[in-house]
């Protein structure tokens, strides 16, 4: 599996939105773990730090972040939640665990052997087009075998 790939397609897809919609410098974390096929509950995991992936107190793109943010944290946490739920990231009411995050942005294949997260778009239905992005180029890499 290339996970490089999947991150290519996930940050092509946030640099295009970013260009699109004129929110500033592009900017977030993008996340994809597969699970190993031979190694029962292992995932082999990649991220791409774009741009600035956090933000001190203050605002970032015209949004108020007093307490600053970190979307290399936020990613994961929202991936956490989709591989414990096996679905994807803010897609339902479940109780969350401690670290999990409620928000959108994590998409597990339909095979759940999958889950790309991305984190850093004002907008978390983005962040789901951009790990929507990544789940696609997944499972072309599946489907060629």
């Amino acid at each position: 599996m290339n996970l490089t790939a999947i991150l290519d397609a996930m940050e092509a897809t946030a640099t295009a939105a970013y260009e699109e919609h004129g929110n500033g410098p592009s900017h977030g974390t993008a996340s994809v773990q597969v699970r190993d096929a031979d190694i029962e509950n292992q995932w082999n995991t990649s991220l791409r730090l774009i741009g600035e992936y956090f933000a001190l107190p203050g605002e970032l793109n015209g949004r108020v972040v007093n307490e600053g943010e970190n979307t290399d944290a936020h990613v994961a946490q929202k991936i956490a939640y989709a591989r414990r739920n096996k679905t994807n990231s803010g897609a339902s009411i479940r109780e969350l665990l401690g670290n999990e995050s409620p928000w959108r942005g994590a998409v597990i294949s339909a095979d759940g052997n999958c889950i790309c997260g991305f984190s850093g778009y004002p907008d978390e239905l983005v962040d789901v087009q951009i790990s929507s992005a990544g789940i696609a180029e997944y499972e072309r890499q599946v489907a060629q075998g």
